[in-house]
């Protein structure tokens, strides 16, 4: 797992907050296809160390010249804690990658026995699943990773061109619950950028899709009405949603 100091830190997000302004460096720096990866470890490491109740904060960095996404661990106030912090650089996959989302629809066959046992009624009802999760539906989350593969340099052009960078994303929010509810069987996650249309923005915001390696995506018993998937779309960039 590899670790940074809290001086490395400030360097790191000072650099990221430097160069979003240049987009020959941005171009540079972020070859489309490229992901982060986090082990379990890191996620354990951050649930046990990070004491803010809502969410988890990950961080854009700039580190030995490459692009880092750095977890930071805060307190109960959401102050960071000057203290090693793990990262991930941004790099190449090795395997391809699949996407799975299981679903579970229950049939019910009813018939209805008289006192006499004389069959009196019988019919069939069909029970859909229920998403419990905030799961993204795959095809959504694979056509805002191919938005990114196809347009995320354009969308960078315009951001330094028309704003100056100041509105390139610094930091993603991500919810506690929803990144850890599968923390158990879960081996390690691949994170990649997406581009989402946000209707409350009326604007394409660069977001963070998760796809979780797990050990047996149906390890446990389940419910008549299920839902599960191994594609998660959580993240809050900031900015806007700071």
């Amino acid at each position: 797992m590899q670790k940074m100091n809290y001086e490395a830190y400030l360097s790191a997000i000072n650099e990221w907050d430097n160069t979003v302004s240049n987009f020959a460096e941005i171009e540079r720096l972020i070859p489309l296809p490229y992901v982060f990866e986090l082990s379990a470890e890191q996620i354990e490491k951050l649930n046990e160390e990070d004491e803010y109740p809502k969410n988890f904060r990950l961080d854009m960095g700039i580190l030995k010249d490459q692009v880092v996404l750095i977890l930071v661990q805060r307190d109960s106030k959401g102050e960071l804690k000057k203290t090693d912090y793990s990262y991930s650089v941004l790099g190449s996959l090795e395997n391809d990658i699949e996407l799975k989302e299981v679903k579970q629809y229950t049939l019910v066959n009813r018939s209805i026995l008289s006192k006499d046992l004389t069959k009196t009624s019988t019919d069939s009802d069909m029970s859909f699943p229920i998403l419990s999760q905030p799961a993204a539906e795959q095809q959504v989350a694979v056509k805002e990773i191919e938005d990114w593969r196809e347009s995320g340099m354009e969308w960078f052009q315009r951001e330094d061109k028309d704003f100056e960078g100041k509105r390139v994303f610094r930091r993603f929010f991500i919810s506690k619950d929803d990144l850890l509810h599968d923390q158990s069987s879960t081996t390690n996650i691949i994170c990649s950028f997406a581009l989402k249309f946000s209707d409350i923005y009326q604007r394409v915001l660069v977001s963070l899709v998760f796809i979780s390696f797990q050990k047996n995506l149906l390890g446990s018993e389940i419910s008549s009405d299920f839902s599960i998937s191994n594609t998660y779309n959580y993240a809050r960039p900031c900015p806007p949603v700071c």
